[in-house]
């Protein structure tokens, strides 16, 4: 989930750009933007990977739309009724609205879209369990060449899944083959595609933006190329990631990775929540300029984790609050009454 907030504040917030007349600057920025963009594809393989031998249950998905009512409830009821909030950061009556309808206002695009998902785990799940192994390999290269590799060659979209539950779908499935069949590569390997990948997109953003602005005047096909979780390279990136640390041990580690996934939502929820984001993340970073490439990453870096550690005490205040008032367990009650 760090890697999610460094997107936002090296992108929306402003950094990247700020830093876009220093060369070395840019660049270390860029690679630190283009190391997380494997955020969003890795959390799709994360859910296939765990959910593929779980139990399928309404009421985990009802707790994930519990946290988010709660929080686009309580800062829109906050901004409204604080006049602090009122007078400094001006909202809209459509903005109040769509905060209180979370999936039909497309609050957060990725819950919207995994919202879809969630609903098809079953299906999907019988698809993984159902083909062989041979099968599935076949059906995971044609869903990258056809959705990654296709797109990133006519520079747009074609079939219009990116953020849409489709695309998650597709990393559901791989990282249940994952799991099935306990895919696994040299930690070599790994480094070695995460490190080329990067690579190669720093290069395509040097060497395709004097190609693009010069000879197509197109800045526009090179954000296509670059920023895009589609992107191939970004897409080996994920997968690539996502197999390194399937091979690391982590031992006495596992306890504080565990109560830190449970406020990673939180996270997310907190920091991206329309009016927050608007207010206090879009544009508030352009100050953090440098043509010390180690202090701008410095800024980059220590904005992210500051905005990381204050969600994830807000994130643990409201796991206690949940717990004293027995949400879950009320959820749970319910769900099960509706049966």
């Amino acid at each position: 989930m760090l890697m999610v907030v460094i997107l936002h504040v090296t992108g929306d917030g402003g950094i990247l750009s700020a830093n876009k007349e220093n060369f070395l600057s840019y660049n270390f920025i860029f690679l630190l933007r283009s190391f997380s963009y494997c955020a969003v594809n890795c959390f799709a393989l994360i859910t296939g990977f765990c959910m593929i031998d779980s139990d399928y249950k309404f009421t985990k998905f009802f707790s994930h739309w519990l946290q988010v009512f709660f929080y686009c409830a309580v800062v829109t009821i906050c901004f409204v009724s604080i006049p602090y909030f009122a007078e400094n950061y001006p909202f809209s009556k459509k903005q109040v609205i769509k905060s209180f309808f979370p999936i039909l206002g497309d609050n957060y695009w990725y819950f919207t879209a995994y919202s879809v998902l969630f609903f098809m785990i079953p299906f999907l799940n019988e698809l993984v369990k159902a083909v062989s192994k041979n099968q599935l390999e076949t059906l995971l290269l044609l869903f990258f060449i056809l959705f990654s590799v296709v797109p990133f060659i006519c520079l747009r979209d074609i079939f219009k899944i990116y953020h849409t539950f489709m695309w998650l779908a597709i990393f559901y499935v791989a990282g249940a083959y994952i799991k099935k069949y306990n895919a696994r590569v040299p930690v070599k390997l790994s480094l070695l595609l995460i490190i080329s990948a990067n690579v190669f997109i720093l290069l395509l953003e040097n060497a395709g933006s004097c190609l693009l602005q010069t000879v197509l005047h197109n800045r526009k096909s090179l954000d296509f190329l670059l920023f895009r979780n589609d992107n191939p390279f970004v897409v080996i990136h994920s997968v690539s990631v996502f197999l390194l640390f399937l091979s690391f041990r982590m031992g006495d580690n596992l306890n504080i990775i565990r109560n830190a996934g449970k406020v990673s939502f939180d996270v997310y929820l907190i920091h991206a929540q329309p009016l927050i984001y608007n207010s206090f993340i879009k544009g508030k970073f352009l100050f953090a300029e440098s043509e010390n490439p180690l202090a701008a990453l410095f800024y980059a870096l220590g904005i992210s984790l500051a905005i990381y550690i204050f969600c994830s005490l807000v994130g643990f205040l409201r796991v206690m609050l949940f717990t004293l008032l027995h949400v879950d367990s009320l959820a749970k009650k319910l769900i099960n009454k509706e049966n």
